[in-house]
């Protein structure tokens, strides 16, 4: 909080504290660093650049996650969503599928969808669904029966079918919710 108040100079001390930090110290410093904003993106990009370990790389990628900029949006999408690691594309789901208008940043997750590690391809989903992305619902219904036979899965198909659910909740005029964004 007190880093906060000192202003835009305090963003390189909260990016080094996502290196040097305990866990908890770095979740404070991503939300510290996610009131920021875009002053906090460009930052983050030249660390993210400057190939730092796998566990400073993971605590970048959380905090540009909490960033709904378009500029973190953009750097989510173009690097992280691709990135070897797991947890770093996990982090660039969540955060995308905060990314507003839905129809700019929904596109960047279907891939995702395919991902090889499960925890991805469940974030992704529950971004299609946050996002209220209607044109994944054919894709998303595969996933969900694919997902539904196979007990190693049931997570990941009790978040598809629940990602479906707020999609169609979403776009159902119904419901008093009309998603102008994605048709």
């Amino acid at each position: 909080e007190e880093l906060y108040q000192v202003g835009p100079h305090a963003v390189p001390y909260l990016i080094a504290g996502l290196e040097f930090g305990d866990t908890i110290f770095r979740d404070h410093c991503s939300d510290a660093l996610a009131r920021f904003g875009a002053a906090a993106v460009s930052r983050i990009e030249e660390s993210w650049q400057a190939k730092p370990s796998p566990l400073f790389r993971r605590a970048l990628a959380a905090a540009l996650s909490r960033l709904h900029d378009p500029s973190a949006l953009s750097l989510l999408s173009k690097q992280a969503l691709i990135d070897e690691d797991w947890a770093i594309r996990a982090y660039a789901c969540e955060g995308l599928s905060h990314g507003s208008p839905p129809a700019r940043w929904a596109p960047c997750l279907l891939p995702a969808l395919q991902d090889r590690d499960p925890y991805v391809r469940k974030q992704a989903v529950l971004g299609l669904g946050r996002l209220g992305y209607r044109p994944a619902l054919p894709e998303l219904e595969i996933l969900a029966q694919q997902a539904s036979g196979n007990p190693d899965q049931l997570d990941l198909a009790l978040a598809t079918r629940q990602a479906i659910s707020m999609i169609k909740k979403r776009n159902n005029p119904a419901h008093g919710i009309q998603d102008t964004e994605n048709p």
